[in-house]
């Protein structure tokens, strides 16, 4: 079965449909890109997709149990610090640690010798609290997302920033 089908789906707001007859079929571990123009019902798809907004018609099936996420297309205007510490602040309270770790290594590879006993002290309370684990998700995020642990986060492109992302998992 697959995750999400949809059968001739049809949504207008007042005129002209802006989604008309939409069928479309999402299997597992499948990738979907959703490419068009401004205005011509992606971001609106999406919302019927994930049911914040009710179809006129047509039928929407998804696998019971289903959690479909979304980043918002608009990008938070204070979002600042670097990409790990932004991305590490999405893994609770951990992120302190995390980051002061990273920043002191940093410093460490830029020939700050002082910087070895405090990396060895956050170490021991990361190992400790099992922090390693968190460190090696935000890392793997990163990755693959191709950025740069150290980039500012009001340097990136409004495509790291934001936007949707529909993946099928097992």
């Amino acid at each position: 079965m697959a995750l999400i089908s949809l059968k001739d789906v049809r949504l207008a707001f007042g005129g002209p449909e802006l989604i008309d007859g939409v069928s479309l079929q999402i299997e597992r571990r499948e990738r979907v890109c959703l490419v068009g123009r401004n205005g011509a019902g992606k971001s609106t798809l999406m919302k019927i997709i994930s049911d914040e907004i009710t179809h006129d018609a047509g039928e929407v099936i998804r696998e019971q149990g289903l959690r479909i996420a979304s980043l918002e297309q608009e990008v938070p205007q204070d979002l600042s610090g670097t990409a790990f510490e932004i991305v590490a602040a999405g893994v609770g309270n951990m992120v302190s640690l995390l980051t002061e770790y990273h920043s002191v290594s940093h410093r460490l590879s830029h020939g700050d010798a002082g910087a070895i006993v405090e990396l060895e002290r956050i170490q021991h309370l990361i190992e400790s609290s099992g922090g390693w684990q968190i460190q090696q998700r935000v890392e793997t995020v990163l990755s693959r997302l191709g950025l740069d642990p150290d980039a500012q986060a009001a340097d990136l492109s409004g495509g790291y920033k934001g936007g949707y992302c529909l993946q099928g998992r097992s």
